[in-house]
């Protein structure tokens, strides 16, 4: 993660709509989001806000997009396949082993991914929607010095917002997030000087992510 103004990665603050979307445990990263939902990004860096406090680094403000009374939509189709990929050879350490992860000539990676998005109008000047759906799935082959993982991650990623306008003076904006990745594959053995595939050792599965949600009310009460 970056660092901002001196302070550690892991003091900044990271707001989507007015939600605080750090991450609670280790305060150096967000949740992940497709761009293409992104509107506005600020970094502030001292003079800060009240309500963006709890920070000592810099805060990164993202206002998502929002619908109008004009109705779009939009998709994007993304493929960047292994045989496209120019590959390296293998990187060495000075005992003569491949250095490990991300080190070795045998790596595969194919990744997918599409983006649907829509927005308009529920109801003419009071109710507004935007919506995008984004399916993502990546196939590989990690090779390690004396293990290869053998696996796919997919990702249905996907993203909510309603905006109404109770009146001049009062609204409230609902905004909903789902980030959740969930992986699997097999274990071989491998032996990375002569890329030979050994036995298998078992199987895996991984889960990062989750979903987020939040509900903002702005209003003027009195004069």
């Amino acid at each position: 993660a970056a660092s901002i103004g001196g302070a550690s990665s892991a003091e900044n603050g990271y707001y989507l709509n007015g939600l605080n979307v750090t991450s609670i445990r280790r305060g150096i990263g967000s949740l992940d989001l497709p761009f293409e939902a992104i509107a506005q990004t600020e970094i502030k860096n001292g003079g800060v806000e009240p309500e963006f406090g709890g920070a000592m680094g810099g805060i990164v403000n993202a206002i998502s997009k929002s619908g109008s009374n004009e109705f779009e939509f939009g998709m994007q189709l993304r493929t960047d396949p292994d045989f496209a990929r120019s590959q390296h050879s293998n990187l060495m350490l000075s005992d003569g082993t491949v250095a490990g992860y991300g080190a070795s000539e045998d790596d595969k990676e194919t990744y997918n991914e599409a983006r649907i998005w829509a927005s308009g109008a529920l109801i003419d000047d009071k109710l507004f929607a935007y919506a995008l759906f984004s399916p993502q799935r990546d196939n590989y082959e990690n090779a390690k010095t004396t293990t290869l993982n053998d696996g796919s991650d997919d990702s249905d990623q996907w993203f909510a917002k309603l905006d109404y306008y109770i009146n001049d003076n009062h609204s409230v904006e609902f905004t909903g997030i789902n980030f959740e990745n969930n992986g699997s594959g097999q274990t071989y053995g491998y032996e990375s000087l002569t890329s030979d595939r050994g036995e298998y050792k078992g199987d895996y599965k991984t889960k990062s992510g989750g979903q987020v949600f939040g509900v903002k009310y702005t209003g003027l009460l009195t004069d």
